[in-house]
């Protein structure tokens, strides 16, 4: 290749050197596990990191530009990604809402009666007529024997006519109750499948998440080690594995696992080339 690369011993001479200036040295526990909590969202590499790099890993000053823009874009947008993952509720969270809007569903339903009584018949019948737009003819035909007699009855009726919309309307002003029991049933069935999915999906019996963002990450460096004519490889003396724990070093993720991850993060770009940032 005419390059050099810098070796695992250089890389691991340049962490520790940063350390002992600007960055207190961080103790690492034997044989730590990471986990999906450990990766935040990513910090770019800082002007101090990104020159340790270029030199620990012989960049030529001409490639350097084009290094630090395409680092500065990865890491820009794991870190959008992780921020939005990070607002929506996680795992244990997905089975509280999900059981507590179908609890909430039951009961608003059970809570209904068949008829309402005199002070609310008037205001049921405005609030009801809400759902002439939301509701079809051809479900009210599934749900209401009665609705689909009626029709049957109007001999000018055809599907899709004016007076199919007004023979709907007139059910529903006469059986807004009925109609919107009906419909929350709907939503208990939507939300009970939901909850009983949820125990099926990967990792919904609990256990570690995958790493996705690890591997999505090792995979997107690649593109860096190839604009600089490199071949990423594995294994222990992998130059592209030390690339990748500085990296992540200087980005505010944890190494550990990196050399046991680069080998699958490799195989799974083969055949996922949209895991690619643009």
């Amino acid at each position: 290749m005419g390059k050099q690369e810098g070796s695992i011993e250089k890389k691991r001479g340049a962490r520790s050197r940063r350390q002992d200036g600007a960055e207190p040295a961080r103790t690492s526990e034997p044989r730590k596990v990471v986990r999906a909590a450990d990766l935040p969202p990513p910090r770019r590499v800082s002007d101090e990191d990104f020159d340790a790099l270029c030199v620990t890993f012989d960049v030529e000053r001409d490639e350097r530009q084009a290094l630090r823009q395409q680092l500065d874009n990865i890491v820009d947008v794991f870190a959008s990604r992780l921020l939005e993952e990070r607002r929506r509720p996680d795992r244990q969270g997905d089975r509280d809402w999900l059981s507590d809007a179908l609890k909430a569903t039951q009961k608003a339903r059970a809570a209904l009666p068949s008829r309402p009584g005199k002070a609310a018949e008037h205001p049921v019948r405005v609030g009801g007529a809400l759902l002439n737009p939301v509701i079809t003819v051809s479900w009210l035909v599934e749900k209401f024997p009665a609705f689909g007699e009626l029709l049957a009855k109007r001999e000018e009726w055809k599907p899709g006519n004016d007076v199919s919309a007004t023979i709907r309307a007139e059910f529903i002003d006469r059986e807004t109750l009925p109609v919107l029991s009906a419909l929350l049933g709907e939503v208990e069935l939507v939300l009970q499948v939901a909850v009983n999915l949820l125990p099926l999906m990967p990792g919904g019996k609990g256990g570690r998440q995958r790493l996705t963002h690890r591997a999505h990450m090792i995979a997107n460096l690649t593109q860096c080690w190839r604009s600089l004519g490199r071949t990423p490889t594995s294994g222990p003396n992998s130059p592209f594995t030390a690339f990748c724990e500085a990296v992540f070093d200087a980005i505010g993720w944890p190494t550990e696992g990196v050399e046991a991850a680069v080998p699958d993060a490799l195989y799974i770009l083969r055949y996922h080339p949209e895991i690619f940032v643009g």
